[in-house]
């Protein structure tokens, strides 16, 4: 990721082959001989961590430590590490570990606070303090001992490997808000998981009591030219209220024939719910037109119908506390910027912060573009050079938030209408034009985050004037699209060929 690139790249010079960040490296340990160098690797565990000790070159200091996670543990590291320091002298000490999970999160915060001034250079010896890639960890464990085995130790000669190495990010925790934007988003990922299973289920236990009366109908007619397709009662049905209420008060079909039309408009307005004639003879026809189950099976999925969808309900609720929360939270990041930008939303914003986490610890927006996986493979020998397709080796999430944040700010602002519509005019397809206006949606991103700035695009003088032109031209493309028979609501989603 942080290859060094050509003249006509982001670097002007050929500094060092592995780039800048190796560069900064050899500088800071320019003149120093590997005695002068302390490298401090640390295996993090849920209970039990490990710790090495040992000089640039390999030469242990004392052994490893096995280490308890609680404050003893922390206190027998600091004070080993201390003592070597008071007696070696080292003019460089290297620490560093996997950012594994949340429970390395702790002793990183103690051990930020606790060396600050050597990691800021204003004390002896100077540190770097850094987090390793697991998966950096596990290729160097595979490429060192040739093997898939894998314990505490081999993983704290990999980590010691790659720290002697220089590499590494720069170790920070974000601050609380920042945090508290990250549990937000998982909590609504779990929600919407749980969601889908509970709308599955709670619409297959529906077509059990009503068969057919929620049918897809376009789907119907798709699979089934030479049918009839038979009128369903409404189109995605948990999101209207003549379903939930008829989930609230009857979901059983047999009470419903049995109530009748005056007996469905009088339970429904008892309950403050809308229902006239046309609507208690249109679920009546619904459940006179279908093989019922049996009226003692009717009753026993009342009861698990009802259970679901008040599950349902719950969700929902949390959903809605959880953006709540995150509307709350985001105005008080750069995010900020983000949200007034025509075409985002509290949920796309915050998916997008979480994945790319702290934007000072990238050079460049395309690092987050590979850290999503949309980096084209290239291969070159010689005189062949081929870029494929995107590699996909990466956070499948934040991908996919990317591509969506390239829709809707195509569909919405037009700045990204314009870049769309090029791409367009250039010969690509949908799937391809939403993932070059995802490009530069995140290098704009990437952008206003960095500098805590807000969005105004200043190689245009009448942006507003700018926008108005290209999102009219971008609503003249969706008709022109629905015209040729392009489904209204359908919205192409990322492949492997780009």
């Amino acid at each position: 990721m942080n290859t060094a690139q050509p003249a006509s790249g982001r670097s002007k010079s050929w500094l060092n082959l592995q780039g800048p960040h190796a560069e900064a490296f050899r500088q800071l340990t320019a003149g120093l001989t590997p005695e002068q160098i302390l490298v401090v690797p640390l295996d993090i565990g849920k209970n039990v961590h490990w710790a090495a000790f040992h000089t640039r070159d390999g030469r242990l200091l004392t052994e490893p430590l096995q280490l308890s996670a609680l404050q003893e543990g922390l206190a027998r590291f600091t004070t080993t590490l201390d003592t070597l320091i008071a007696q070696y002298q080292p003019r460089l000490v290297i620490l560093g570990h996997e950012p594994t999970g949340i429970y390395h999160q702790n002793w990183a915060y103690q051990l930020l606070q606790r060396y600050q001034p050597q990691l800021d250079g204003t004390a002896a010896p100077r540190f770097r303090y850094v987090f390793l890639n697991p998966h950096q960890v596990k290729l160097n464990r595979l490429q060192t001992g040739c093997s898939f085995s894998k314990s505490d130790l081999l993983d704290l000669g990999a980590i010691g490997d790659l720290l002697a190495r220089g590499l590494g990010q720069p170790a920070h925790l974000p601050a609380s808000t920042a945090i508290l934007i990250h549990e937000q988003v998982r909590a609504l990922r779990t929600l919407q998981q749980e969601q889908t299973r509970h709308t599955r289920r709670l619409l297959t236990t529906l077509d059990q009591l009503w068969p057919n009366a929620f049918l897809n109908t376009r789907r119907f007619a798709r699979a089934h030219p030479n049918l009839m397709v038979p009128p369903p009662l409404v189109t995605r049905p948990l999101e209207r209220k003549v379903v939930q209420a008829l989930i609230t008060l009857c979901p059983n079909p047999h009470e419903a024939l049995r109530l009748g039309p005056q007996g469905l408009v009088r339970l429904f307005h008892q309950h403050h719910f809308r229902c006239g004639p046309k609507t208690a003879a249109k679920l009546l026809d619904a459940a006179r037109r279908a093989v019922l189950p049996p009226p003692d099976l009717a009753n026993a999925l009342t009861s698990v119908v009802q259970r679901d969808y008040a599950r349902f309900q719950r969700l929902q609720q949390d959903e809605a506390a959880t953006l709540q929360a995150l509307e709350t939270a985001l105005p008080l990041t750069p995010a900020r910027h983000l949200l007034p930008i025509p075409g985002t939303s509290v949920r796309l914003v915050a998916r997008y912060v979480t994945g790319v986490g702290e934007p000072q610890a990238y050079l460049f927006a395309d690092q987050i573009w590979a850290k999503a996986g949309f980096d084209p493979l290239l291969t070159a020998s010689g005189d062949a050079v081929v870029s494929g397709s995107i590699s996909r080796q990466g956070d499948p999430f934040l991908r996919d938030t990317l591509y969506l944040l390239g829709y809707q700010l195509a569909l919405h602002c037009g700045y990204f209408s314009h870049t769309f519509l090029c791409a367009i005019a250039a010969g690509k397809s949908p799937v391809e034009a939403t993932i070059h206006t995802a490009h530069q949606v995140n290098r704009v991103f990437f952008h206003l985050l960095q500098h805590d700035e807000p969005f105004a695009p200043p190689n245009i003088p009448n942006y507003p004037a700018f926008a108005q032109t290209w999102q009219a031209k971008m609503q003249t493309h969706l008709k022109s699209q629905r015209r040729r028979g392009a489904p209204k609501r359908r919205r192409p989603r990322p492949t492997q060929h780009t």
